[in-house]
């Protein structure tokens, strides 16, 4: 074969490849609008659709430093994921300096760190309070060791007088909301076959309330599953994987759908926030999205990654808000004390 026969060879494997991979993505940037118990292929897909998109977007510029025509496939393909890509990186031309307001903040604190000292508890209290944070909602909020769980409420509870830390039937604590606005009203929300759970609040604030629901959607479990499929051979660890993904993504999608109807029921002032443990792709975050506005769409600026690994790809935590909230500004800070990093929403209550 002569090298020009190569050259042609390899132009049309590339050709290929790039309408293959647009495909794809196409097809990942449905999965907000499909459920899980639709299409199993629909939503694994879109789970990938950070890594489709940097592949799409290396492609595009190869046929663009080549001059062809083909870069069209790709560009058209990442287009079809503006809501997506809009959902994960913002510019905010109307970003305020230092707005005042109602400022909320959510934070999965993965067990403090697994911090049996309470040191790692301290230095969130702490951060909390210098960025002038009123309301904390927190996921993962479990103690270790001797520093039980009254140690842990007695550090937030030096700022924050008031708060809601729902125990389940095992006795043990998942979800916490700590408020400096009196809370009137509360309710747990304990997810059927799942220790994941969520919590509302009503607190007043002025003449106003607000109604803050904190939540933690089924975990992925995806490095457990990794390390247990390892065990296996090749094709039952993709089995076990994709069966396990596909599981949790259904069970969240039906803790989604419980929220949802409570939020619609719910007439008044509302915020919505929590590690969701999905992406901006996914059918669980459409069906909040549809009833509320993702606070960083709505006020948010730069790149809205929440998770700390996986080469900082994925944003599963949110604040949404509804129509009797105003979104000023929407912050995502960076601190060592968990595997997720800390969503400060400032907003205004609108009359």
């Amino acid at each position: 074969m002569g090298k020009k026969a190569v050259k042609s060879l390899f132009h049309a494997i590339m050709v290929f490849l790039s309408f293959v991979l647009a495909l794809l993505l196409c097809i990942a940037a449905l999965a907000r609008y499909i459920s899980p118990a639709h299409s199993s292929m629909v939503t694994i897909l879109g789970l990938f659709m950070p890594l489709l998109l940097i592949v799409n977007a290396i492609i595009a510029l190869i046929w663009l430093f080549k001059w062809k025509i083909w870069v069209f496939v790709p560009i058209v393909a990442i287009c079809c994921c503006f809501g997506y890509i809009s959902s994960v990186y913002h510019i905010n031309f109307k970003k305020s300096t230092n707005p005042k307001g109602i400022k909320v903040a959510t934070y999965n604190v993965r067990s403090f760190n697994n911090d049996y000292t309470g040191y790692s508890a301290g230095e969130i209290s702490k951060f909390f309070k210098q960025n002038n944070v009123d309301i904390v909602c927190m996921q993962e909020y479990i103690s270790k060791g001797h520093f039980d769980t009254d140690s842990v409420d007695s550090v937030f509870s030096l700022h924050w007088k008031y708060k809601f830390v729902p125990k389940q039937v095992d006795g043990s604590t998942r979800v916490a909301i700590f408020s400096t606005h009196p809370i009137v009203r509360t309710c747990f929300l304990d997810f059927v076959k799942s220790q994941n759970c969520g919590e509302w609040v009503d607190m007043l604030i002025g003449n106003d309330t607000l109604r803050v629901f904190n939540l933690h959607l089924q975990t992925s479990s995806f490095n457990q599953k990794i390390n247990s499929a390892k065990k296996n051979d090749a094709d039952e660890a993709v089995t076990t994987v994709s069966y396990g993904l596909m599981e949790n993504s259904r069970m969240r999608v039906k803790q989604a759908e419980h929220v949802q109807r409570l939020v619609k029921q719910y007439a008044g002032a509302a915020v919505l926030c929590g590690d969701f443990n999905d992406t901006p792709s996914s059918y669980t975050y459409q069906l909040f999205n549809e009833v509320m506005d993702d606070g960083f769409k709505s006020c948010g600026h730069g790149y809205g990654a929440t998770y700390r690994y996986l080469g900082r790809l994925l944003k599963i935590d949110y604040i949404f808000t509804n129509s009797h909230v105003k979104g000023l500004d929407y912050t995502i800070f960076d601190e060592p004390w968990s595997d997720h990093r800390i969503s400060v929403m400032t907003m205004q209550l609108q009359r």
